[in-house]
């Protein structure tokens, strides 16, 4: 649409993994990138980086599961695929299971297996009995007959994403 040019700004958009933009942040080879919860852990960690904006104030995960599960509190003793322990995936997920009364440290098993797409299949194949993603794989799941439990949108208010 020409924003960018229209206020003198010469840009070039890149879409690459949370740990990716940081790296080419902290390189050089980047200069903003819009991956707040990412920034804000390795800020933490001591990395010279800052967030000066929001512009998604809720994470739009969704709890999908394999067919026999009717509800988040029927995840008790099941396992749940996460893209990586510790990012905003992983701290949504224990935050919405929480909110349902389900212990994620005790009552729960919370699986790293990395990229969507890798939890997509994993539900698919029943590696596990439910995943926490993002559209569009909550989307494809939806339309397979696999069930969606929980919009974390509908349950949280943490920053999401930003600049």
């Amino acid at each position: 649409q020409g924003f960018y040019a229209r206020n003198g700004l010469n840009t070039e958009l890149v879409q690459v993994r949370p740990a990716v933009a940081i790296a080419a942040l902290l390189s050089g080879d980047a200069d903003y990138a819009e991956v707040l919860g990412s920034a804000i852990r390795s800020a933490a960690r001591g990395a010279p980086l800052r967030a000066i904006s929001t512009t998604i104030r809720a994470p739009f995960f969704s709890f999908v599961a394999n067919p026999k599960i009717k509800s988040v509190r029927e995840l008790k003793g099941r396992s749940i695929g996460v893209t990586a322990i510790g990012g905003t995936n992983y701290i949504s997920t224990r935050l919405v299971l929480q909110h349902f009364g389900v212990d994620p440290d005790r009552e729960a098993k919370l699986i790293a297996i990395g990229d969507e797409k890798l939890m997509y299949e994993a539900l698919k194949i029943q590696r596990v009995d439910a995943i926490v993603v993002a559209p569009p794989f909550s989307i494809l799941l939806k339309r397979e007959g696999f069930l969606v439990l929980a919009h974390t949108a509908q349950l949280l208010s943490i920053p999401f994403v930003g600049l």
